[in-house]
């Protein structure tokens, strides 16, 4: 094992970072605001519903050279570097009238296109102002109390004045509306304790740097309150989305389910098993097993229509789906096909089976008819039933439904509550087609045509 040699040793000065004690919080504040600043830009490229994160974004950048630079200046050793990062500070601070415009066409979801524009030349006019005059603004001399730092002239007061002046117009209108909108306040409250925070930190700090007041300034204070204040609200933002999305996904749910089901039956609609058995018939383990369509007609339908009105055919149609619902198997589709009839697909499904869901089919809604209909006298409670394999099936979705449909009529003409099964050629359309009638003891009996 290596072995380090006893002994201390020095660095050289190259490798040697000298900072004021007083540029540490603005040094840290400005690595954490750059990192914040780069989640913020990275989340409004891929999301840009959020209307306040522009100016969050100016907000970050404005914050970033006004800390930036207060930190490498107050620990500059040239007056050239302290002039130039001074400069550097206080442009950031130039920019920030920009964020309140910006920040309140967000919170209001107003435009203010003109009053923008005057604040962006504003701006532009400010920084000008700070890195071009060197009398009035800034000067080109340095003192070094309590930490380097230029001297400032007669006129950098006007510029703060501008910059808060701006600013606390802003701050008013947002604190006015947030109080006149109390929907809004579970979402900006962060938004307005460190707006407030930050307003009477640059109050103070302003003040100190007007040498109106002179007492310890910690201009890092403000942005790390508003810094606290926008991640406080960029959770509330993140939870509200995803709080917005789940009610979407629920709403999206409920219409889906709306528009696949019958609304009288409770039952899948039409274009729902028409949809799903095209689907299946592509498939290429469709043909591994039998399936099975049920199409189903109400006896007397018509007749109970004629004497109970459609309240009573209403009811009786509720009790077929319900009927269906509850006698159906998990993987088969019960359906609406259209007034009075009903088609069922059974995946996986035998023959055999097929006709046994039948037979319990009609015994329900005869044990259940008078139920629905209290009189019932003339009126035949059975339903007839066409069924047809996956044997005879081909792969357009027409030819396959009008092989129960034709089975289910063929029993209709064979009398009342009957079953019939289709057991023509696989070609449908090429051959006549034959449908053996099935007997109350489930056999199948002789062919109808």
């Amino acid at each position: 094992m290596y072995e380090y040699p006893n002994g201390s040793f020095e660095l050289a000065p190259e490798f040697i970072i000298k900072l004021h004690v007083g540029s540490v919080g603005p040094a840290i504040a400005s690595i954490v605001v750059l990192i914040i600043l780069v989640y913020i830009s990275i989340s409004y490229f891929f999301n840009r519903k959020g209307s306040v994160m522009p100016s969050l974004i100016t907000l970050k950048f404005s914050f970033l050279l006004l800390l930036l630079g207060y930190a490498l200046y107050s620990s500059s050793t040239t007056t050239g570097a302290v002039d130039f990062w001074t400069r550097v500070s206080y442009m950031g601070l130039s920019i920030a009238p920009v964020f309140g415009v910006s920040f309140m066409e967000g919170v209001m979801k107003r435009s203010y296109t003109k009053i923008k524009y005057l604040a962006i030349f504003n701006c532009l006019v400010c920084i000008a102002l700070v890195w071009l005059e060197d009398k009035y603004i800034i000067t080109r001399e340095v003192k070094t109390f309590p930490h380097p730092t230029m001297i400032k002239g007669m006129g950098f007061n006007l510029l703060l004045v501008y910059i808060m002046g701006s600013l606390f117009a802003c701050y008013i209108l947002f604190i006015r509306y947030y109080i006149k909108h109390p929907e809004s306040r579970s979402l900006y409250w962060p938004l307005a304790a460190g707006f407030t925070g930050w307003a009477a930190s640059g109050l103070y700090g302003a003040l100190n740097a007007a040498s109106i007041i002179r007492l310890v300034d910690f201009p890092w204070v403000g942005p790390a309150i508003m810094m606290l204040a926008t991640a406080l609200y960029q959770g509330k933002l993140l939870s509200n989305r995803s709080k917005e999305l789940e009610n979407a996904i629920k709403e999206k749910d409920i219409l889906y389910e709306q528009i696949i089901h019958d609304d009288l039956t409770g039952v899948l609609n039409r274009n729902y098993l028409l949809h799903t058995l095209g689907q299946h018939i592509n498939l290429p383990s469709f043909d591994s097993v039998e399936h099975c369509l049920l199409f189903i007609d109400l006896d007397d339908f018509k007749k109970i229509n004629e004497n109970f009105g459609h309240l009573g055919g209403d009811a009786l149609l509720q009790l077929v789906g319900r009927i269906l619902k509850e006698t159906c198997r998990r993987s088969d589709i019960p359906s609406r096909f259209g007034g009075d009839e009903f088609l069922i697909y059974l995946h996986d499904c035998t023959e055999e089976q097929a006709v046994k869901i039948a037979k319990r089919i009609q015994e329900r809604y005869a044990e259940e008819f008078k139920g629905a209909i209290d009189h019932f006298t003339g009126v035949h409670p059975g339903l007839c039933i066409g069924i047809s394999s996956s044997r005879y099936w081909t792969k357009t979705i027409s030819e396959i439904i009008e092989q129960p449909d034709f089975a289910m009529y063929e029993a209709k003409r064979a009398g009342k509550n009957r079953i019939g099964i289709f057991a023509g050629n696989k070609n449908f359309l090429a051959s006549t087609p034959s449908v053996n009638l099935v007997q109350q003891q489930l056999n199948v009996n002789a062919s109808l045509l």
